[in-house]
């Protein structure tokens, strides 16, 4: 067992002196309750003293005791340098070698001085079960977030009815969109959804068989397709305004249409059907759609915009059977951000700083690997996570991307993190739970994932939210601790000061009284 990482102080109390009070000659826990160790300046647990260093458990806590002159060797702690020390008698700030405190020998006193009382050999002390229990609540959370880095929310039903739905896009307020179905998935009657934990609210179909909705603004508006009833599946890309009423968008003089992004200003991006080709578009704000070219193929698809924007998608390009990632600047002019090596990229998702997430082919005909760009379009693959294909579809402005894997083990989803790298989503969650998350498709800048996932043979759209670091809800408990103990130790030193003795005017007065 470790020392506890930081070191303040440590109370040691001689035996001669202990026993010239006819106290034990062991420190009991509230008589030796002078050394506190600090995690980020917050008060975490308590150890006990005398020397040799020895595990002590307080409450949940196990920590090592150890007097601070020999903590660095036998302990692996480092004395904090605003450190202070108790001896049994009195305070020191006093430094001996290596900075650390020296304990000062007792001031004797008048008798009558300390018959009365006015100098208190140590100070009262904090109960050591208040930080005990401090302490364990900070470690138990600190060890469940190791655990469980993620809770679980299903996005609810839709008109009450038990349902079959996938989340496909979440903006930074944590309202999610996608398609919900009280039938069986394969039965195309969807309905676009928003949530955001509560009863979702049915957007609607505008007279269609079904409706998808694929993404969302921070306002609340809505992009994503319905699709017209009749034999032939014809998608037609819509817009909500923020309370969720659906207008068309139409198409590019084709058929059909598809809506993939939105961004703050209202800016819808998709893919439309000319009279030839499908091509790439953009909105305005007022919701007209252009054609946005390609990079000398025939299609291109644009699947995501961001608020200054910027496009990111993929296209047709002049070689045969050779697809690439692109970014399109504000103005629509393409940028062919390549492969990983194979035919075939896409890039599904753009963040503020311009990054794309995607997917890309290796070598042809060969497995896609998840990749991110960097600010300039440079292509780094991203990995497999043990899977052989992994897809990524959505990234936040800190550059975290989550997707899918698909490999031997079935389907997992990944979040990947520059710290970290890519890690499974469901090591992310409470096993108990039930769920299992077969896909992450768009996180915000919260750290909240968008997901589809399964628990009681349901798959169900359900909102990923990050465990809150436990200091942040117990740091003001430690900070109350310490004001507390300095309010405690500023009282002592009061109290430690002789009364003056009187002057020989003074005594001559009374002596005249």
């Amino acid at each position: 067992m470790a020392c506890v990482r930081g070191f303040v102080a440590s109370a040691r109390y001689p035996s001669r002196q202990r026993a010239a009070r006819g106290l034990p000659g062991t420190a009991s826990a509230a008589e030796s309750l002078e050394r506190r160790t600090f995690l980020s300046g917050v008060v975490v647990g308590v150890t006990y003293d005398p020397w040799p260093p020895r595990l002590v458990t307080v409450g949940a806590l196990q920590l090592i005791a150890c007097h601070p002159a020999d903590a660095a060797l036998a302990c692996g702690c480092t004395p904090v340098p605003a450190a202070y020390s108790w001896s049994y008698e009195c305070h020191s700030r006093r430094r001996g070698r290596g900075g650390l405190p020296v304990p000062l020998r007792p001031r004797r006193l008048p008798p009558r001085a300390r018959r009365r009382g006015s100098f208190n050999m140590k100070p009262p002390l904090l109960p050591a079960a208040a930080l005990a229990l401090f302490g364990a609540a900070l470690f138990g959370a600190a060890t469940a977030r190791a655990a469980v880095e993620y809770t679980v929310t299903d996005l609810g039903r839709l008109n009450g009815e038990i349902l079959w739905s996938a989340a496909f896009a979440v903006n930074d307020h944590g309202q999610a969109t996608g398609w919900a179905t009280p039938e069986a998935p394969e039965a195309m009657r969807h309905h676009a959804f928003r949530g955001d934990g509560g009863p979702m609210t049915d957007l609607g179909k505008l007279g269609g068989d079904s409706s998808h909705g694929n993404a969302i603004n921070a306002s609340g508006q809505v992009a994503g397709y319905y699709v017209l009833p009749g034999e032939q599946w014809l998608p037609l890309a819509f817009r909500t305004d923020a309370a969720g009423v659906m207008s068309p968008l139409g198409t590019l003089g084709g058929p059909s249409s598809t809506a993939f992004g939105i961004n703050a200003s209202g800016q819808v991006v998709g893919i439309a059907s000319t009279d030839v080709a499908s091509r790439a578009f953009r909105t305005d704000a007022a919701g007209v759609m252009r054609d946005m070219g390609t990079l000398g193929g025939r299609d291109s698809w644009a699947m995501a915009i961001n608020d200054s924007g910027q496009v990111s998608g993929r296209s047709d390009t002049t070689a045969d059977n050779t697809i690439h990632a692109f970014r399109a600047d504000a103005a629509g002019v393409m940028t062919d951000l390549g492969s990983l090596g194979g035919p075939w990229a896409e890039g599904r998702a753009i963040n503020a700083s311009g990054q794309v997430a995607g997917f890309s082919s290796l070598v042809p005909g060969g497995i896609m690997h998840a990749f991110r760009t960097d600010a300039a379009g440079a292509m780094t693959d991203l990995g497999a996570m043990g899977g052989v294909n992994t897809y990524g579809w959505g990234i936040n402005d800190a550059g975290d991307v989550v997707g899918d894997v698909a490999g031997p083990n079935g389907p997992d989803a990944f979040l990947f993190t520059d710290g970290r790298g890519m890690v499974s989503v469901n090591t992310l969650i409470d096993p108990a739970s039930g769920w299992s998350v077969y896909g992450a498709l768009d996180i915000n800048n919260a750290g909240q994932i968008a997901a589809y996932a399964f628990r009681d043979g349901r798959g169900t759209a359900v909102l990923l939210t990050p465990v809150p670091e436990p200091s942040a809800g117990l740091a003001p408990l430690g900070l109350g601790l310490l004001a507390l103990r300095g309010r405690r130790r500023h009282a002592f030193h009061a109290r430690r000061v002789s009364p003056r003795r009187p002057s020989p005017l003074g005594r001559a007065k009374a002596g005249n009284s």
